[in-house]
């Protein structure tokens, strides 16, 4: 999300814009919700125009509905790229921390970050049988099965 922008819609106060309002940023992205301080807070949508990472890695265009603070994603929030993978968690200071991330080749992806250990769950369902691969991993330590 770029920093400067052009308000459409909200109250300023100091110079900046608080309360409810929409805001289109010099890269194209718009947020329209909550702003504290001229930046987005408590609940609001975000909408990336080829801004933001895809979990492939690509840039790419997507949108974000959820909890803000201090202008980054924090707190509960659903975020969808444009490719059709989906998170839907909890997210602190814009990386996320705990949820499920569905991604478009099939891959569901169960994250829970806690401190500076994580762990990390990755399974696929395929075919009429429903035969699941998956990998989990904690810390440093991890093991591979396969159903």
């Amino acid at each position: 999300m770029a920093e400067e922008g052009v308000a459409e819609t909200g109250a300023i106060r100091n110079g900046r814009l608080y309360d409810m309002g929409k805001i289109k940023y010099s890269n194209e992205d718009k947020y329209k919700g909550h702003f504290n301080d001229g930046r987005p807070s408590k609940h609001g949508e975000l909408k990336y125009h080829l801004s933001i990472l895809s979990p492939t890695g690509e840039l790419e265009g997507g949108e974000y509905f959820g909890d803000f603070k201090n202008g980054k994603r924090h707190g509960r929030g659903v975020m969808k790229w444009e490719d059709g993978s989906i998170f839907e968690g909890e997210w602190n200071s814009d990386e996320r921390v705990k949820g499920i991330l569905r991604m478009t080749n099939g891959f569901v992806i169960n994250l829970s970050l806690i401190f500076d250990r994580s762990t990390l769950a990755l399974s696929r369902t395929t075919g009429s049988m429903g035969q699941q691969d998956w990998f989990t991993s904690q810390g440093s330590s991890s093991k591979q099965c396969l159903l």
